[in-house]
Parts: C-alpha cells; structure tokens; sequence
C-alpha cells in the first residue's frame, strides 16, 4: 500500500488496514464495486464497532477519514455522482478490483469481518465463493495470506473439480467439454501459480486433478493452466508428471492428448522466455531433440509442432509479415526417427506425428521420405492400442499424400471425403478407412469402396513388399498438371 505523505499528515495503516478491509469484504460480498459517501461510512462505522480489538482506538472521524483515503491514497477514489433520494451524492471505488479483493482476502485472512460471521472457519466463509465466477482472486489470495488455511482451501478446490468432472454431461449424456474455465478449476490454478502453503503432494495432486479435467476442455483452460504453471515452483514437477501421466495411461483417453497439448504450451512459453531469434529457431528445436532426455524431446518435438502449424497452408501469421524461419533440420531428423527406429507407443512418438502432419502439407518433404514414414506408419498401426496413437499416427499417414497434389475430378474427391467422414472410427478399422482413402486416391479409383478395402487389406498383410507396392501406387497415380 503507497501513501501520498506530501502536505498531509500520515494515515496509521493499522487503523486504516481493517476499515479498508472490512468494507471491501462487505462490498464483495454484496456484488457491489461502488457505494456513496454515506454507505462508506456506515461500512466504516461497523467496522469499528465490530473490530473492537484493532479500532476501538481509532481516532478519526469517518468522513475525515474518508476524506484523508482518497486525497492521499491510491486505493480508494472518488467514483463520481449520483442522484439519491433526491440529493447530488459523491460514489466512492477502490481505484482497480484488484485492490478490493486483496484487501476482501485480507479481511477474511485476518478475520475482519462483521460480527455475524466472524468467527466462521475460513472455509466455511469461501465454501459458497469457491464454484461463483468473480471471486478467483479472492479465493486465491485468501489461500496465500492465510497459509494454514490452504491445505483445507486447496483440498476442496481438488474435490470440487473431480465432482465437476464426473457430473458434467452435454445433451447426449457424454462428458460435457469446459470451453470456459469454471470457478472451481481456475480457484485451483490460481492457488498453484501463487504458490500456496501446501506439501508437494498435494501440489502434484492438484496438478493431476487439473491435468484430468483437461480431458473434457477447449484450448483456454489448458493455456491458462500450463502458463501459470510455468517458471514457478512446479514448473520441473510439471513436466515429469506429463511424461509419467502419459506412460501410465493404460486406457483409451485424451489423457495423452492433454500432455501432448501442455507439452506444445511449455514449448513457445520456453522459446519466448530463451528470446530466441527466428532465424535460430531451427537449432534451439533440433538441440532439445538431440539432448537425450525425453523432456527435452518432448519439448523439440512440441515446438517443431507448433511451429511447423504456424507455417503450414493451415496456419496463421498474426503481424500479416513473412515467416522468417524454416525448421529443415529439425523435421529430418524427426523424420527419420519416426520412420526408423521410434518406439510407436509413446508420447515422443506421439508429438513427432504431431509435428510431421504439420510438416507434409509445406511439401518440404521428398516423396521417397513420405513413402517411407507412410510403410512404417500403415504396417505398425494395426498394433496400436491407445486411439490418441492412432489418431495422431493416422493423422501423418494420411498427411504423407494430400488429396491436394492429385488430379482428381471433382465428384472423386467428394466421394473420397465421404468415405473418410463415414469409415472413420477408431481402433483398426479407423486406420484402414485411411489406408483406403490414400489408396482410393491413388489408384484414381475413388468410386470401388469395396475393392480399396480388399487391395488396402492385402497391401498391408506382407510387410516386405508394402514399401515397394506404396511406392508404385504413388508413382503411378495421376497428377495435377
């Protein structure tokens, strides 16, 4: 808190601290961000007479000190005027929300609240706060000023978040998808990005929970998690238990997805801390993938993801500038991991297919490379258990030959789109509907769905000659002129 000392005599913080206080809980408390000069003072009137211990000695009249706060303080401002019963009325504001809720923390920290509720337990005065959107700050804040409080503040926040998981449903009874953070979920993220008293179990159980709800989310919940994760106490923590979350997630689910997202978020917020250049883009990648670590390539492969996007025919360039950058190293060496020797079943595998698929469309790939991580691609997935690995792994098959670069009436490649939109499901028939749609492409016979079932069945049965009957199929498919 800064005081104006010039030409005025100084005002006693701890005679200010718990009137402030009080009226920011109980403006909080009623939705309210402004009230008049007379509503201030009643505030600060009951302030004093339910604080006896801290204000019994307060020695200045409410409106001076009122008036004092706002010539010489920067937390309280004199909002404008109203029209009340007929009289010109001066409203009076904290000067930013952030000033109300740290100073609502505060009070319910220290306890400076009206006598009805102020011998409540912390939580119970947070527990009806903790699922209502407008009181994150506080909620958090609270957690951080009254540290022994926020072992039982975060347990909750934990609780909450799992039962909102089980119990959210869309309108065909599946789990509903949490497109705007909810209260629950950003209390516990906030609790984690400033750090409050809690045991490093709890922290990577938090961690964990949040990780979990993310299963059901868009893009912003995940962002503001792994941005407020970052460069703090559990920055290291988090990104072993994204590896470890991966390793151990047995069942289908879009747990894998979820790491694989956190990975791509911790990778541009790492480039932008390292302020790397453009032009050194390619290098800072490739040393993540050679660092023999897995974070590290975990990490390389993210970033080659992401940046590989912002340069593809899908992407975006958001100063409307040329890119600046290629990531040639970087992809080949990616790409011959991928088609070489990568263990498929893991998520560095899952985050090089990620990155390839961006890749292939910038056509920087020469098609003896795409026929090789295509042979490698289509004879492997049938093995594949987890549906994020063949997704993604499918996602790069198909991406090896592009509808794009055929010669393709207009009635084939419909029919060809068709196709994919009806077949595709997953497990093994979700990787031959794509194993048939390259091949529906390439034979230029996009119209015997049947007959591409039975040659991509056959082509895929002899592992030998699958690379050589590929490379003929490509060879030989009609081209755009």
């Amino acid at each position: 808190m800064t005081w104006n000392s010039e030409g005025h005599e100084p005002i006693d913080p701890e005679e200010a601290l718990p009137q402030l206080a009080y009226a920011a809980y109980s403006m909080m408390d009623e939705g309210a961000t402004r009230v008049t000069s007379d509503q201030l003072a009643h505030l600060f009137n009951s302030a004093r007479r339910d604080l006896p211990e801290e204000l019994s000695y307060a020695k200045m009249p409410v409106h001076e000190f009122i008036r004092r706060v706002e010539e010489r303080s920067s937390l309280m401002t004199l909002g404008g005027y109203i029209v009340d019963e007929g009289k010109l009325r001066p409203t009076y504001e904290f000067k930013h929300l952030t000033f109300q809720e740290y100073l609502a923390a505060l009070a319910i920290a220290k306890g400076w609240l009206p006598a009805r509720i102020r011998d409540e337990d912390v939580l119970s005065l947070l527990e009806p706060r903790l699922t209502e959107g407008g009181w994150e700050e506080v909620v958090t804040l609270t957690a951080v000023l009254s540290s022994r409080n926020a072992p039982k503040i975060v347990r909750r926040l934990i609780r909450l978040v799992e039962h909102a998981g089980a119990e959210a449903q869309d309108a065909e009874g599946g789990p509903a998808k949490m497109e705007v953070p909810r209260p629950e979920f950003m209390n516990l993220v906030g609790c984690l990005r400033d750090e409050a008293a809690i045991t490093p179990e709890m922290a990577e159980e938090a961690i964990k929970v949040c990780c979990r709800a993310l299963e059901r989310s868009g893009a912003t919940p995940s962002r503001l998690l792994f941005e407020a994760l970052h460069g703090g106490r559990y920055d290291a923590r988090t990104r072993e238990l994204l590896i470890e979350i991966a390793d151990s997630s047995k069942e289908p689910n879009s747990l894998l997805t979820v790491c694989a997202d956190g990975w791509g978020q911790i990778s541009l917020l790492d480039l932008r801390v390292a302020g790397v250049s453009k032009n050194r883009y390619d290098r800072w990648v490739l040393g993540h993938l050679t660092s023999g670590r897995r974070e590290g390539f975990c990490l390389g492969a993210a970033c080659l993801m992401q940046l590989s996007y912002r340069i593809s025919p899908y992407g975006f360039n958001v100063d409307s500038e040329p890119v600046g950058y290629s990531m040639q190293e970087s992809t080949r060496y990616t790409l011959d991991l991928l088609t070489n020797s990568m263990e498929l079943q893991s998520i560095e595998a899952l985050l090089a297919s990620w990155a390839i698929s961006w890749v292939l469309p910038n056509d920087s790939v020469g098609e003896a490379e795409r026929v090789g991580l295509a042979s490698r691609l289509a004879i492997s997935l049938p093995a594949l258990e987890d549906a994020n690995l063949q997704h993604f792994h499918s996602w790069a098959l198909a991406s090896c030959f592009p509808l794009s670069r055929l010669d393709l009436s207009r009635a084939e490649r419909r029919s060809v789109l068709e196709y994919a939109r009806e077949t595709s499901t997953s497990g093994y028939d979700h990787f031959l509907s794509r194993a048939a749609l390259l091949i529906l492409a390439y034979t230029g016979n996009a119209r015997d769905r049947d007959k591409a079932i039975r040659r991509a069945r056959a082509l895929i049965k002899n592992e030998r000659t699958f690379r050589k009957d590929l490379l003929h199929l490509v060879a030989s498919a009609p081209r755009r002129a």
